[in-house]
C-alpha cells in the first residue's frame, strides 16, 4: 500500500511564492490548456532562460520516492538536471543532448543507461528513487514507462533536503508539461506506477456548529448560522484566490469554543460527477487571511472524516501577519479506514462525508482579529482512472466516461493525451 506525503495535479491553479504547495520559479506556469488529468498541468517554457517547479512542503528527507509524468513539447537544447532532489550535486535525472536520452545521476556521474524521449504528443511516466547517504555515496534510481535507468552513485549531498525541483535552474531552452505528481518517503513505494490527479472543491454545506453571529458573509454583516445551505458558495473559487480576496467567510470575534462552519466535497471541478472509488492520496489546500493579521490565534482549519480530524493549519502559538493579502495552507492526508467508496450515496469515506472546518477550538473574546476563509480545495490522486460516467448504465455508461475525462483521449478533445 502506498503512503504518501504529497500529491499535486495544478489543480488549485495556486503556485505563486506563498503557496505551501508547489512555487514556479523562472520561466514557468500553470496551463490549461494541456494536460494529462484533471483541468491543469505545470507548463515550462524557459527561453533560454530559467524555468522549474519545486516542491516546498517536504519534511528533512534522505530518501525520495516519486512518480509524475512529462510531455515534452520541445527538447532541452542542452544536457540539464531536470528532476532532483535539494540541488543538482545530489540525485537526479538529467537530460543527456548528444544522445537525447534521460539519465539517473549523482552530481556530475551518469548511470550506465538511459532511455531515449522525444518532443511529441505522449506522456512520459517518471518513477524515481532517490536516496543521500549521510555517510557514503547517493543513489538515484529512475524507472521511463517502467523501463529501468542504469543506477547512478557518487558522493552527493552531505544534508537531508526539504524540496524537490522539476525542470532547470541554468539558462537553457526547453517547452515541457508536469502534471500528476506523487510523492512518498518509504522504499517499499517504489515504483508507485500509474496515478491521476484530480481536484475537488466544496459543492454543498455540511452540518454547522455556530453559536451566535461568530460566523457571516463577506463584510455585508449577513449571518451564517446553522440553517445555512450556501455558505460553500463563498469558497469554492478554482483557481484558488489571490491577491486581495473577492468573497469569504468572515469568523469574527467573540468566538465560542467548538464554533465551526462546514463544507462537504461533492462533484470535480468542471461539473463532473463523482468518482467510483477511492484515492490513494489527499491533499487539502486552504486559501485564507484576516483582518489585521492573527497572532497567536486559536483558529483552526480541519479536514473532517469518519475516523478522525487532519488539521491543515492551526494558529495556535503562530505570530502569523497575513494583513489583507490571501495565504495559503496544505496538509496531505491519509484516508481513514474503511476504504473510501466516494459514490456519494453515504458509503463510508465518501466525499460526502469528507468535510472541511472552519473551527475555532477556544472562547476568544471580542477586539480580536477577524479571519476569513477564502478557499478550499481537495486534490486527489487515484491509482486507477475513475470513472466519472457513473450516471449513465450499460454500454453507454462505459463510452460516456471514456469521453468525459480519460487521459487517454486525443489532444483535441480536452488537450489530454497518453503515452
Amino acid at each position: 500500500m502506498t503512503t504518501p506525503i504529497f500529491c499535486c495535479g495544478a489543480e488549485c491553479g495556486i503556485a505563486s511564492a506563498g503557496s505551501p504547495h508547489v512555487v514556479i520559479n523562472g520561466n514557468a506556469a500553470i496551463s490549461t490548456a494541456v494536460f494529462r488529468s484533471g483541468l491543469r498541468s505545470f507548463e515550462l517554457n524557459t527561453g533560454g532562460g530559467v524555468g522549474y517547479i519545486e516542491v516546498v512542503t517536504l519534511p528533512n528527507v534522505t530518501r525520495l520516492i516519486g512518480r509524475l509524468y512529462l510531455r515534452w513539447a520541445s527538447l532541452p537544447s542542452g544536457g540539464i538536471a531536470f528532476i532532483y532532489l535539494g540541488d543538482s550535486s545530489g540525485p537526479k535525472i538529467r537530460y543527456n543532448s548528444p544522445d537525447q536520452k534521460l539519465y539517473c545521476a549523482v552530481g556530475a556521474t551518469m548511470g550506465a543507461t538511459g532511455v531515449a524521449i522525444a518532443p511529441g504528443l505522449n506522456w512520459i511516466r517518471v518513477d524515481f528513487d532517490f536516496a543521500i547517504n549521510l555517510a557514503g555515496n547517493d543513489t538515484a534510481d529512475a524507472r521511463i514507462d517502467g523501463v529501468a535507468l542504469g543506477q547512478a552513485t557518487d558522493v552527493g549531498m552531505s544534508a537531508a533536503q526539504t524540496s524537490l525541483r522539476v525542470g532547470t535552474t541554468g539558462n537553457t531552452t526547453v517547452d515541457v508539461f508536469i502534471d500528476d505528481i506523487i510523492l512518498s518517503t518509504t522504499p517499499a513505494d517504489y515504483p508507485i506506477g500509474d496515478g491521476y490527479v484530480y481536484g475537488y472543491v466544496p459543492t454543498s454545506d455540511g452540518v454547522h456548529n455556530i453559536i451566535g453571529t461568530t460566523f457571516s458573509r463577506t463584510l455585508t454583516g449577513t449571518p451564517i448560522n446553522n440553517a445555512t445551505t450556501t455558505a460553500y458558495q463563498l469558497v469554492d473559487d478554482v483557481p484558488l484566490e489571490s491577491g486581495a480576496g473577492v468573497d469569504w467567510i468572515r469568523m469574527a470575534a467573540p468566538w465560542t469554543t467548538g464554533d465551526y462552519v462546514s463544507s462537504k466535497f461533492g462533484a470535480s471541478i468542471g461539473g463532473f460527477p463523482l468518482p467510483d472509488h477511492g484515492p490513494r492520496a489527499v491533499q487539502p489546500i486552504i486559501a485564507f487571511h484576516s483582518s489585521q493579521g492573527v497572532a497567536g490565534s486559536s483558529v483552526w482549519f480541519l479536514l473532517n472524516e469518519p475516523g478522525g480530524n487532519t488539521q491543515i493549519w492551526n494558529g495556535a502559538g503562530q505570530n502569523v501577519t497575513i494583513g489583507t493579502t490571501i495565504a495559503y495552507a496544505s496538509a496531505q492526508v491519509a484516508p481513514f479506514a474503511p476504504a473510501w467508496h466516494v459514490r456519494n450515496d453515504g458509503s463510508p469515506g465518501d466525499f460526502t462525508r469528507m468535510q472541511h472546518w472552519f473551527y475555532q477550538p477556544v472562547t476568544q473574546p471580542s477586539g480580536r482579529p477577524d479571519v476569513y476563509l477564502d478557499g478550499v480545495i481537495v486534490e486527489a490522486e487515484f491509482a486507477t482512472v475513475p470513472n466519472f460516467g457513473v450516471a449513465e448504465s450499460g454500454a453507454g455508461a462505459s463510452q460516456q466516461a471514456a469521453q468525459i475525462l480519460s487521459p487517454r483521449m486525443t489532444p483535441t478533445a480536452r488537450g489530454l493525451v497518453d503515452r
